[in-house]
């Protein structure tokens, strides 16, 4: 997960993590002061990412582009929380 440890102490103050597909994506959104964002650098959320990620934050927000590579791993990430 690109960016946890720079994002860490946001996550916890907010509660919140942000997942984005790119860490170009985590990168912009971190320059405009959402800090509490990661990036799963094109790979699939994997359940082992979830779980690292609830120790951290009692909400998860996927952002994954619209496009259907973005929907796929949307779906997958929400396959893997139901785990």
């Amino acid at each position: 997960l690109y960016g946890l440890y720079q994002a860490r102490s946001a996550i916890r103050d907010t509660g919140v993590v942000i997942v984005v597909e790119g860490y170009m994506d985590a990168v912009a959104l971190a320059q405009q002061g959402i800090e509490y964002v990661v990036a799963t650098l094109g790979t699939a959320t994997t359940g082992d990412h979830v779980r690292k990620l609830f120790r951290q934050a009692d909400r998860i927000v996927f952002c994954f582009d619209g496009d259907a590579a973005g929907q796929r791993s949307a779906a997958r990430a929400v396959r893997n929380v139901m785990e």
